[in-house]
């Protein structure tokens, strides 16, 4: 690059820079202002988008709790419920309760009538029925004696899962402290988070709501219940049910009744990292990130809601729009000076390829103008020498009649014959090769019966093969293809003229075969075979194989070049397979339409 370009890159470059840190200060600047802005605005937006949907999720959780009040007036209305009454009732009051994983009843027992309502329980419904408490490890075990038990009598789920019933939950510190709340406070008690083993989330809750006892139209205290209506639900599926469809939202679901360690109840959302940053209600007031916080009456217990949204990532991205606008300035024109750069660079190669394209066009030019020269050279050259070759043809026929008495002069034409059948086949070869390099040779594609084609070649081989002890033998299909029928038949006849020259001893095989949509005809003989690694060779121009000399060949090795050349004229697929010392198969495979005819088959 030169000094003048130097000088007129240098002030464009400069007043890049300066705008680019222009734009950086401006950003640093405004985004102090925007960002504050911005998060306001964000807390503002997360209430309006979801403060429906928490209205929805305080009325599902209110809704499944009205469960337990029916069940309360059910069992005020009769002291005795049959098991399969109350699981007709369950499921008709709470099919629909989302989040509702059971319902039951938890009649208080005296020690008095313990036995008696076992009995009957046990002739009833359930012939294995015991009332049974729970160690701190977990195993059940007989309960032990109390004034007043609380064991669960009906306990129906909503998913068909098997509940375990007369558990005496009186034994069960957390249950009790529930239960003694509900009579306390006179309402629907809710224990701490308790896990689930088979709902959709982790953490679940239980409910109880006191029922007084027959006849009292209210109670005072756990002798005046006659049981409890109990509840049990899965937070999880309470949450799904209303934010299901809420793909940005990120909620924390806090229990802010119970002991910090017991707090955290669910999360709700994609951030799989929100969980592990907020776990109590006491971290809520040190959230950086924009929220809002909602909190949910659940029966006696208070639970708070701290709603983010996954959009106010975006939403501070916009504070940075300016200094974004600034590097994407810059990208665009480091893409632009590399679009250019890339150009000129492109524009060089399309002119230098285009050259090379001008001088290979000139060459080709060139070759194809040496080609039809030798072609016309070659078609004239077989042509004049044919005429005297065709004049000694008759001499030697005439000679022969004259003095076929004497056998060494009969033995003489013969050989002579045989010579110039020989030099009237090579001209008839350069002629065929001239014309196909002039691109003369034009196809004239038909549809044709293959068996006829094979059923004419087969005929006349058969007496040459005859004529060398050879068996030959024509397998065919009844069909049509699709080919010139001279070309091709100019193909097989060559392929099978070298097959019969070639094969010492054995058989020849013409045969073909279904290959999808077309048909393989080919050539197999018990020759000597080629080398695999000389098969692209064998098709060139002038080769003879290592046995031509064997068999007294005297072709000039252009007949398989021929062969070839015509098959690609055709666009038929030609190749060869051959093993060296077990004789050799060549093949071409045309378009095919099988037709069902009985075909004949010769030897």
């Amino acid at each position: 690059m030169g000094t003048l370009e130097n000088k007129v890159l240098k002030w464009p470059l400069l007043l890049t820079g300066l705008v680019f840190g222009l734009g950086l200060l401006i950003t640093a600047w405004g985004f102090n202002v925007l960002y504050e802005y911005s998060q306001e605005n964000l807390r503002t937006e997360i209430k309006r988008r979801y403060e429906a949907k928490a209205e929805q999720l305080q009325e599902r959780i209110d809704l499944g709790l009205e469960s337990l009040t029916s069940i309360a007036a059910l069992y005020k209305a009769s002291n005795h419920v049959s098991r399969r009454a109350f699981e007709i009732f369950v499921h008709s009051d709470a099919a629909f309760h989302e989040g509702t994983i059971a319902l039951g009843w938890v009649p208080r027992v005296t020690e008095e009538s313990r036995e008696v309502f076992i009995g009957k329980v046990r002739r009833e419904f359930s012939p294995r029925f015991n009332i049974f408490e729970v160690s701190g490890h977990g195993m059940p075990g007989s309960s032990k004696m109390h004034n007043d038990y609380f064991p669960i009598l009906h306990l129906i789920s909503l998913h068909d899962e098997r509940l375990s019933e007369g558990m005496n939950l009186a034994a069960v510190p957390s249950k009790w402290r529930a239960m003694q709340a509900a009579v306390n406070l006179k309402t629907t008690a809710v224990t701490r988070r308790i896990h689930l083993y088979g709902g959709e989330g982790e953490f679940g809750f239980q409910a109880f709501l006191p029922v007084p006892e027959t006849g009292m139209k209210s109670y005072e205290d756990m002798i005046t219940i006659g049981g409890f209506a109990m509840g049990q639900y899965d937070i999880s599926a309470l949450l799904k049910s209303v934010f299901a469809d809420e793909n940005d939202l990120d909620m924390t679901l806090l229990d802010a009744s119970a002991r910090e360690n017991e707090q955290f109840l669910v999360h709700f959302g994609s951030d799989s990292d929100q969980r592990a940053k907020l776990t109590k209600v006491a971290e809520i007031e040190s959230l950086t990130i924009p929220h809002w916080v909602r909190r949910f009456n659940v029966g006696d217990r208070q639970w708070v809601a701290v709603f983010r949204s996954l959009k106010d990532a975006d939403l501070r991205k916009e504070s940075w729009l300016p200094y974004l606008g600034v590097i994407s300035g810059i990208l665009i024109t480091s893409l632009i000076s590399l679009y250019l750069f890339l150009a000129q660079i492109r524009g060089r190669q399309l002119f230098i390829s285009r050259q090379r394209e001008k001088e290979e066009r000139a060459l080709k030019t060139e070759a194809v103008r040496e080609n039809m020269s030798k072609s016309r050279f070659l078609r004239a050259a077989s042509h004049d020498l044919r005429q005297p070759l065709n004049t000694l043809s008759l001499y030697t026929h005439l000679l022969e009649n004259k003095l076929s008495d004497d056998p060494e002069t009969k033995d003489l034409i013969e050989k002579i014959k045989i010579s110039t059948k020989s030099m009237n086949n090579m001209f008839n070869a350069l002629l065929d090769l001239g014309r196909l390099e002039a691109g003369e040779l034009q196809p004239q594609i038909t549809n044709f019966k293959v068996e006829e084609l094979l059923e004419k070649l087969g005929e006349e081989f058969a007496m040459l093969a005859k004529d060398k002890n050879l068996q030959f033998q024509v397998k065919s299909l009844s069909g049509i293809i699709t080919s010139d029928p001279d070309l091709l038949e100019r193909i097989l006849r060559n392929l099978l003229s070298n097959a019969v020259r070639y094969t010492e001893s054995g058989k020849i095989l013409l045969s073909c075969k279904r290959m999808g949509e077309e048909l393989r005809i080919q050539i197999s003989d018990t020759g000597p075979g080629f080398d695999p690694e000389r098969e692209k060779n064998i098709f060139e121009e002038f080769y003879r194989g290592d046995n031509s000399h064997k068999t007294n060949d005297q072709g000039l090795g252009l007949g398989l070049s021929i062969v070839a050349q015509t098959a690609k004229l055709l666009g038929h697929n030609f190749g060869a397979i051959s093993e060296k010392g077990k004789g050799a198969t060549f093949f071409v495979d045309v378009p095919f339409e099988e037709i069902n005819e009985p075909v004949n088959n010769s030897v």
